[in-house]
């Protein structure tokens, strides 16, 4: 999944409130340190895996982990 394809996804979503999700308005204002903090790296929470691909440039996510 490209990372454009995920934020359209998540701005889909909303609180409780019904507040939208907005990355602009996060701590993170980019989707590539989300990705890192979600990622299953030694500093991350192990909700995603994700790939670089060398030829675009940019960040592939390929598995989702949901059972947590």
């Amino acid at each position: 999944m490209e990372p454009s394809d995920f934020w359209k996804l998540m701005q889909e979503y909303s609180l409780e409130d019904h507040t939208k999700l907005d990355l602009k308005k996060s701590s993170y204002k980019k989707i590539g340190k989300l990705l890192d903090n979600m990622c299953d790296s030694k500093n991350g929470l192990g909700l995603i895996s994700y790939t670089e691909e060398k030829k675009k440039g940019h960040k592939l996510i390929t598995q989702t982990h949901t059972e947590w």
